[in-house]
């Protein structure tokens, strides 16, 4: 399974064929139309979707929106397997320096690989068609001219020379934002395993504990809003830290009539959970009917297919909200395979009825430097009164002591432009024919074309991430990686992806030791390649690094900023984790900023990425939230000591759904707040939280602080007819939703309808678009 040089430039000098006309997205605008009409009959609105509206004319900009570039490099060496070989096989996935499973490995689904294509031109029906006569559809959009499949390998190369497309590039699966463990060589971090579990007190506070749950934060006394703590087999240690309960008792909330969205890996699919929903639900963990607390309103699945082992993370996010704010409903929807797949998750949970979305979601493709599809989905829906929140990440890390780099955060390497030097002698000879020059790390006059790391070693390859700042889909250098150990190996990583400025793969330390790690850029294809963009390099999802040859911020290269993606976008709010057991310090792992943004997306205004006039600083993470929440299955990997059934969920996976749900009360105290008030009051109402290291600032890691939910209500406007305080314990559902004016039948019923219709379009539109007689690959 070797990769073909000549062929891969054949497929990049392609140009497509056909006109730019702006054509629907394939099929189901009947029905789509009908599912419209029953929602806007409940009292809901479907939100205008960034997919074209079939009667619209063309946008006066018709320009490319993207150059040809064919099949990845990883694709390309897929045609060339064997007939019958899984490309889900593990010796695949150790050709092609992905992970076997999990994060940042292929998606493969009854011998399909899932892929994300971008066209040069805005694609129509026909286009859509075509690629459906090769592939399973799994997504169209013809506005931001993408599409996601899967794909057999012996049919990608007919895909890549379908007329208009630009580039097939495979779509790793996503990361999530739950706390994988502490690596076992770092000092520093082995200090998360060690760490006190939260506080087995009950959250909320009663007669027999009148102070609350955690020292030091001032806690109300349980009032009938809030359901006794005896209803749960598992405390709601969330509460207190972000004194959710004082803001239950003073303000009479608990969400009702607030609908939550989540996107994560899964809901109820996970082969390995030790709980189902009903029996969360008989726990009363999560709502529904049969919810020993009265909270009997159903949760919404509006999706919930990935192929992929997954380990249920958005049920376990779904706890989290319903232990702060139980009266809210909750809608969830997997991220799918690709940028474009969650774009659509979020659409359709704003068509659910969510007003706050929350996610913990890593897509190892989407952009660095500006926004993509997702943040396109997230400008949409919050133009239509959604507040967004997403977890920071996880990916944060501390330098061991014992070596220069300690206490500094040494993931996530930054610098305003490309430096050329000469590459050492090994690693020319491992990229291969070609033109190429390596990056300069030393700014002090003595070029350095390697960055050493002191890494420990792993039982799985570590997934990392380079990108540069050109347009995505437009970009005209390449960047790859190459690493070489204490041995004199060098091994070259993914050679790239085309038009995207993006190279995401993986590598295993096999041994604790030092690596040299070069940033290569490929001339091979002439002047046009001669780019010195900003570059960014995140090297662990979930892994460690013991020291840094580099650290710290020198000049013009940062090292330390581990948000990217959607969570750096000014759109959304990035929660920081802090221990719910102890919320002052940001948990050791939680992600830090600044993040840079260079380009502005907006597909409505032009398919090309246009520049800032300057880069745009954008201080995240926002604010901060807690994590090791107590629920009775996730994850796994934390089982409480002496607590048989009870585990504890760390990560900012946990974190940004405690926002979310803090969110959700004030939605319901002040329904009439727009999201940039309820974004302003949240962030400037927040206690002081600090970073656990002094070499990180604290704005840095925690934001403006830990969110005060009894504050930001007291910021918001109140409501023109206060809710009442009504005992949901002992009056039930239907009695709590009347309280706050809300219809108790009517919206679950459309709502329930409404995603059936849905799931009816998706039948429908993938039997159209099979080829009469045949059946799709997959």
């Amino acid at each position: 399974m070797r990769h073909d040089p000549a062929r891969t430039d054949a497929r990049r000098r392609r140009s497509g064929a056909g006109g730019g006309l702006l054509g629907r997205a394939a099929g189901g605008t009947a029905a789509m139309a009908l599912v419209t009409a029953l929602l806007m009959a409940a009292g809901l609105a479907l939100p205008t979707t960034a997919h074209a509206d079939p009667e619209s004319p063309p946008p006066a900009n018709e320009a490319p929106t993207a150059d040809i570039s064919g099949l990845s490099d990883r694709l390309d060496a897929l045609t060339d397997l064997a007939a019958g070989t899984d490309p889900g096989s593990d010796s695949v996935a150790a050709e092609l320096g992905v992970a076997a499973d999990g994060q940042g490995s292929l998606q493969v689904e009854q011998g399909g690989v899932a892929v994300s294509i971008l066209y040069s031109e805005r694609p129509d029906d026909a286009d859509f068609q075509a690629l459906a006569e090769l592939a399973t559809v799994v997504a169209t959009s013809s506005e931001l001219a993408r599409a996601s499949a899967y794909v057999v390998p012996s049919n990608l190369d007919a895909v890549a020379a379908l007329p208009r497309v630009a580039s097939v590039t495979e779509a790793l699966k996503a990361g999530t934002a739950a706390d994988a463990g502490a690596p076992a060589s770092s000092a520093l971090a082995s200090e998360l395993a060690t760490a006190v579990t939260p506080a087995l007190t009950p959250a909320l506070t009663t007669a027999a504990n009148p102070a609350g749950a955690s020292a030091g934060l001032t806690s109300a006394a349980a009032t009938p809003s809030v359901a006794a703590p005896t209803c749960r087999t598992v405390e709601a240690v969330g509460q207190a830290p972000l004194r959710a309960d004082l803001a239950a008792a003073t303000y009479g909330v608990d969400g009702t009539g607030v609908t939550v969205g989540i996107i994560s890996d899964s809901y109820a699919t996970s082969p390995t959970a030790h709980s189902t929903p009903a029996q969360d639900v008989a726990a009363g963990l999560l709502p529904g009917p049969g919810n020993p607390c009265g909270y009997e309103q159903p949760v919404t699945v509006v999706s919930d297919n990935l192929p992929e082992t997954t380990v249920d993370e958005g049920r376990g996010m779904a706890q989290v909200v319903h232990s702060i704010a139980p009266g809210a409903t909750i809608a969830f929807a997997t991220v799918g395979i690709d940028e474009l797949t969650m774009h659509d998750a979020i659409l359709a949970l704003k068509a659910a009825g969510a007003t706050v979305i929350v996610d913990d979601i890593y897509l190892f493709t989407e952009p660095f430097f500006q926004q993509g599809p997702v943040g396109v989905a997230i400008d949409t829906v919050q133009k239509q009164g959604v507040t967004y929140l997403s977890s920071a990440g996880n990916y944060n890390n501390i330098g061991d002591e014992g070596y220069p780099s300690a206490g500094y955060a040494l993931n996530g390497w930054q610098t305003d432009a490309y430096r050329p030097t000469t590459c050492p002698a090994g690693v020319l000879t491992a990229m291969g024919a070609g033109t190429f020059d390596c990056m300069d790390f030393d700014q002090t006059g003595t070029p350095d074309a390697t960055a050493t790391l002191t890494l420990g070693a792993t039982s799985a390859p570590v997934t990392y991430a380079l990108q540069w700042a050109e347009p995505s889909g437009f970009a005209k250098g390449t960047f790859v990686l190459a690493v070489t150990d204490d041995h004199g190996v060098t091994t070259v990583l993914d050679r790239g992806n085309g038009n995207l400025p993006v190279t995401a793969a993986g590598f295993r330390p096999v041994t604790d030791g030092d690596y040299d790690f070069s940033i290569v850029r490929d001339l091979s294809a002439g002047a046009s390649a001669e780019v010195t963009p900003a570059l960014k390099w995140v090297w662990a999802f979930h892994s460690d690094i013991v020291a840094a040859e580099y650290f710290g911020a020198v000049g013009h290269d940062r090292v330390g900023l581990s948000i990217s993606g959607h969570t750096g976008l000014r759109s959304v709010v990035s929660v920081a984790a802090l221990p719910s057991d102890d919320p002052t310090t940001a948990e050791l792992f939680s992600s830090a900023g600044p993040v840079t943004q260079y380009f502005d997306y907006d597909p409505s205004v032009s398919p090309v990425p246009q520049p800032f006039a300057e880069p745009l600083s954008v201080a995240k993470p926002d604010l901060a939230g807690v994590d090791r929440i107590l629920t009775n299955f996730f994850s796994s990997s934390r089982p409480v000591d002496d607590r048989p059934g009870v585990y504890s969920f760390w990560g900012t996976s946990a974190a940004a759904p405690s926002v979310a749900a803090v969110v959700a009360l004030g939605r319901q105290y002040s329904p009439t707040s727009t999201p940039a008030e309820l974004r302003s009051a949240l962030g400037s109402t927040t206690a002081p939280a600090f970073s656990p290291t002094p070499t990180i600032p604290d704005a840095d890691v925690v934001g403006t602080g830990r969110v005060d939910a009894a504050a930001f209500l007291a910021a918001l406007p109140a409501p023109t007819h206060p809710n009442s305080s009504t005992d949901v314990a002992t009056t039930g559902a239907d009695a709590r939703l009347a309280a706050t004016g809300s219809e108790p039948v009517a919206q679950p019923f459309a709502l329930a309808l409404a995603a059936v219709l849905v799931g009816l379009v998706g039948v429908a539109l993938r039997r159209r678009a099979r080829k009469p007689g045949t059946t799709p690959p997959r």
